[in-house]
């Protein structure tokens, strides 16, 4: 999830991650992986993503970013 923020130019850490695994993840089968930003308030970003394989959802995730330097940030 990190790559779609550092692809828009903004340089951000990890503030929680939560990850849920739905079914196996199984070792050499192709994935599909599908991620958007969902949300900004100041300087924390939200983003989620899903892993499929074989067109099944296995795995979804929720994260927040920190953003330091901008407005509402300590940092």
């Amino acid at each position: 999830m990190a790559n779609a923020l550092l692809l828009r130019g903004i340089v951000a850490y990890t503030a929680r991650l939560e990850v849920r695994f739905l079914k196996p993840v199984l070792p050499d089968v192709e994935c599909r992986v599908i991620g958007a930003a969902t949300q900004q308030k100041l300087s924390l970003h939200s983003l989620e993503a899903k892993l499929f394989q074989d067109n099944v959802l296995v795995a979804s995730a929720t994260s927040v970013f920190f953003e330091p330097g901008l407005e509402g940030s300590d940092l």
